[in-house]
């Protein structure tokens, strides 16, 4: 599929002068793009009718070695507004500093985001800004929900979902799943003055599971009382283009 065919799905706007100040760093905006396809809605079993996630975090990372930790650079590119705050200066650019732990993150109202929406609203709740981030390779975005940062989080409510129209079949829980990755099939290669767009591609058409048995795996699930019907994080496909 041509990525112009996926321009519809987010909205994004990017200011493309430059300050004679400014440094001469690498610059990206990230927004996600739902390529859910619109013929799969309700009655379809398998696509949720409500999903949303409290995000705390989307992070650009170099590399993750076979233990699971990240190395090299690791910049924030988005953190929740209730959660961070953002500085400025001509040696470093727009960067997010300051980000709060997840109990004062809970306590200071972070909001869900709904990933069933498409553009331009799906984007308006992130209000994307242009970040400055080091020069690097970069092979991964991790989205960090509330409560990653407390193991085996049982603590937060971190996503709401549903399968059906009904508001009585909604499920809001706390997910143990603390680092939702997505890996680009192109590297990031951020390099002096670059400026990159990364559209965080997702399809929900598969988000729903369907079963009587409670599945293997239940990090990324979560489940109603009966483990009749699951919802789990769809596949984050990140997407690059680049300007200026």
């Amino acid at each position: 599929m041509k990525l112009a065919h996926f321009f519809p799905y987010f909205a994004l706007i990017l200011s493309c002068g430059k300050k004679e100040s400014e440094p001469n760093l690498p610059r990206v905006t990230v927004g996600f793009g739902n390529s859910t396809p619109a013929s799969l809605t309700y009655p379809s079993i398998t696509t949720p009718t409500k999903f949303k996630i409290k995000l705390y975090s989307i992070q650009l990372i170099e590399d993750v070695s076979s233990s699971g930790e990240f190395s090299g650079e690791a910049p924030v590119v988005w953190a929740a507004p209730a959660c961070s705050t953002k500085s400025e200066s001509d040696s470093e650019g727009t960067t997010y500093t300051g980000l709060s732990s997840d109990d004062i993150c809970n306590q200071a109202g972070i909001s869900y985001i709904d990933l069933t929406l498409t553009a331009p609203y799906l984007n308006d709740q992130l209000s994307p800004s242009t970040i400055s981030i080091p020069e690097g390779t970069y092979r991964y975005a991790v989205l960090k929900m509330l409560g990653s940062q407390t193991p085996g989080n049982t603590t937060f409510k971190n996503w709401l979902w549903s399968h059906s129209p009904s508001s009585t079949d909604e499920i809001e829980g706390a997910s143990s799943l603390k680092n939702w990755v997505g890996s680009f099939s192109t590297p990031l290669e951020a390099t002096d003055g670059k400026m990159s767009m990364i559209h965080l591609m997702y399809d929900l058409s598969q988000s729903v599971i369907v079963n009587d048995v409670l599945p293997t795996s239940t990090t990324d699930l979560s489940c109603r009382p009966d483990n009749m019907v699951c919802a789990r994080a769809p596949i984050v496909e990140p997407l690059v283009t680049f300007g200026s």
